[in-house]
């Protein structure tokens, strides 16, 4: 690979002054159709999860369920660590559950997110899709528009430094935001008002460069569609792999044989293919 290549995880770590161009002259389309939803901005998506939990007000004992698309070990600590402070921890949903918490992992949807919905609104159980890593802007999608509440983590999908995005039905029982806090959201929203409407192409793109590195490696992908927010490629070594591409900025995962490249819209497509040739290339490649 070129010595200076570089493929970071957020698209501002990767913004010119032509895509700033580009991405606010294209054609702009509404990722939020449904306008009946409430919105609450935040400085950070988990600001807005604990805010989200804290208007729930549960007890001690109450039960705050996570689940994810892989159920791997790994599960983010920007969303445990928060629920922690709110209730007890599951894995699964029990009796004592009182709200789960659903991460479309990495991009890829939760299986049979319509099921689950489904059974949490029978039960009287509130549910938080998280889609930090996905931002659906198809009117045809459903995803952030299954559950009681939505949470989006807005550098991870548009090229802005910071703020979150929480839609739900109901406006959060909490204390209004503080001067400082308020100025942080103004600047976080105009922000977003400059690139949301991008979000379409931006997914595309994301699509786009799976496909190239899904032509030489092997993706340990799950079946379910996505807009791959970072793909997991099969390696006999993660940490060995990592240490060998030192321009690629891996997702940080406890994955001991799965690698995690980040699907940045705003790094070239000539990029990912020469990442995916060096790769399948290489003596502990995985190329097909």
């Amino acid at each position: 690979m070129g010595q200076d290549m570089s493929l970071p995880i957020l698209p501002v770590d990767a913004m010119t002054p032509e895509e700033d161009e580009g991405l606010r002259t294209v054609e702009q389309r509404d990722p939020f159709p449904d306008s009946s939803w409430i919105e609450t901005w935040g400085p950070s998506a988990r600001v807005l999860l604990d805010r989200a939990l804290s208007s729930l007000r549960l007890t001690r004992s109450d039960e705050v369920t996570i689940l994810t698309t892989s159920d791997a070990t790994f599960v983010s600590t920007c969303v445990s660590i928060t629920a922690f402070n709110h209730g007890r921890i599951s894995r699964i949903v029990t009796e004592s559950t009182k709200v789960v918490i659903v991460i479309h992992e990495f991009g890829y949807v939760y299986p049979d997110i319509v099921t689950l919905s489904r059974e949490c609104r029978d039960r009287g159980i509130v549910l938080i899709e998280d889609c930090a890593h996905l931002l659906a802007t198809d009117s045809g999608t459903t995803i952030g528009r299954l559950g009681d509440m939505a949470l989006y983590s807005l550098p991870k999908v548009i090229p802005i430094r910071s703020g979150g995005l929480l839609r739900s039905h109901r406006s959060l029982d909490v204390p209004p935001p503080g001067a400082e806090e308020a100025e942080v959201i103004d600047d976080v929203r105009r922000a977003a008002d400059r690139y949301l409407g991008a979000a379409w192409l931006l997914n595309q793109r994301r699509s786009e460069r799976r496909d190239v590195l899904g032509r030489y490696l092997h993706l340990d992908e799950p079946v379910e569609p996505a807009v791959p927010w970072a793909v997991p490629v099969h390696t006999p070594s993660r940490v060995d792999t990592e240490a060998r591409f030192r321009a690629v900025e891996f997702v940080s995962t406890l994955e001991k044989t799965t690698a995690f490249i980040p699907t940045n819209p705003l790094v070239a497509l000539d990029e990912f293919r020469q990442i995916a040739e060096s790769w399948a290339a290489s003596t502990e490649g995985t190329n097909r």
